[in-house]
């Protein structure tokens, strides 16, 4: 079965106007996908099958309805021709999930647990607490208490609502020296065996390596069935635990890992090259957002740093900012991409106030670049 994704509701499409407004970019992806695409599945013997990312409240689950509905009318198909698949990202959809899934009751399949894209929304929307900058990423693991708590809702609410509750993302990239890889597929193994034991049934893989293991526990855990027989126990956390960030050392070595990926990643969005291999992890939007957030909130709170004893400061970022592009510059040569980012990022790590997702900033970049390229 083919899977759609369209952008979140976050976008718009600013190539198409409505009243001299921009459109959302989620209807307008999903009314393109579907009016393409949809003689072709449904000769397949299927319906179009969206996967809706960044939902906060219920309203929003109605409103993918309703251009579901308003899609299969045109089409001359009955209600639920066109399924839904859901990415739980986003601080507010941890508190409302169960609104958001029975707004979606009809199409609803399944759901995935977004971990990267959720710890970026939880620091965009806590951004002016200083008690909820987040630490460095060794003390944020899976297992810490505020993401279990996060995840056994999560899976809770998915058995209850009669779907299958999917995990995160693996990050991690399998080697060819058996050596260097012995720990990585370990990692990749404990990680999922984590994920089986929330009674999960399966989960993203960013890299193709790492699809095998990650498959091969999952098809042993479930023994031929697409589900495990979950209890229900209406598990409901205090929404202070879901958005407890655990108090952890935050160094000037960690920060400047984070300002690296985010630079490197923004430079690789802008050539279009899609998700990037750093330091034996892949990395997406979702994990750019997120480490640009944590540096973002670090310098804002003026958080001392444990390795330095000083303050993340605008001077700072700005300097390992231009440090890692001149990095680039050495590998790619001077390519105009290398002058935006630097540009952006900074910007974007260095703003008074949070203001929005940094890729939002470099979608206009991206057309420009192109336009300048192919012009």
């Amino acid at each position: 079965e083919v899977t759609f994704r369209p952008r979140g509701l976050h976008l718009p499409e600013i190539h198409v106007l409505v009243d001299d407004t921009p459109m959302s970019a989620t209807n307008f992806d999903m009314a393109l996908y579907y009016f393409t695409n949809w003689k072709i599945l449904g000769g397949m013997g299927y319906g179009p099958n969206f996967i809706i990312p960044k939902l906060e409240y219920g309203p929003e689950g109605k409103h993918i309805d309703n251009i579901c509905r308003f899609l299969e009318g045109h089409s001359g198909h009955n209600h639920g021709f066109a399924d839904v698949s859901l990415i739980i990202e986003t601080g507010p959809a941890m508190v409302h999930q169960h609104e958001i899934y029975h707004s979606l009751k009809d199409r609803l399949q399944k759901a995935s647990f977004g971990r990267y894209d959720a710890q970026f929304h939880i620091q965009m929307i806590f951004s002016t607490l200083a008690d909820k900058v987040y630490p460095d990423v060794a003390y944020v693991p899976m297992t810490v208490e505020f993401l279990m708590a996060q995840q056994k809702s999560f899976v809770d609410a998915c058995y209850k609502r009669g779907f299958v509750p999917k995990g995160g993302m693996e990050q991690s990239v399998p080697q060819p020296d058996e050596a260097a890889n012995r720990p990585i597929l370990e990692k990749i193994i404990a990680g999922t065996k984590g994920e089986i034991a929330l009674e999960m049934t399966g989960k993203w893989a960013l890299h193709p390596d790492s699809v095998d293991p990650i498959r091969d526990e999952f098809f042993s855990a479930l023994k031929g069935q697409n589900a495990f027989p979950y209890k229900v126990t209406n598990y409901l956390p205090p929404s202070e635990l879901l958005f407890d960030i655990p108090q952890g050392p935050s160094t000037m070595k960690d920060s400047v890992m984070e300002i690296g990926y985010v630079v490197e990643y923004a430079v690789n969005l802008l050539m279009q090259n899609g998700a990037v291999q750093m330091n034996m992890l892949m990395h997406d939007a979702a994990t750019h957002e997120q480490g640009r957030a944590k540096v973002r909130n670090r310098r804002a709170h003026g958080t001392v740093m444990t390795d330095t004893g000083i303050p993340l400061d605008k001077d700072t970022i700005a300097r390992e900012v231009r440090n890692k592009v001149n990095q680039l510059r050495r590998q790619y040569g001077d390519l105009p991409e290398l002058r935006i980012v630097e540009e952006v990022a900074t910007e974007a790590m260095n703003e008074d106030e949070f203001s929005t997702h940094m890729i939002s900033k470099l979608y206009p970049r991206l057309v420009e670049v192109t336009w300048n390229k192919w012009s």
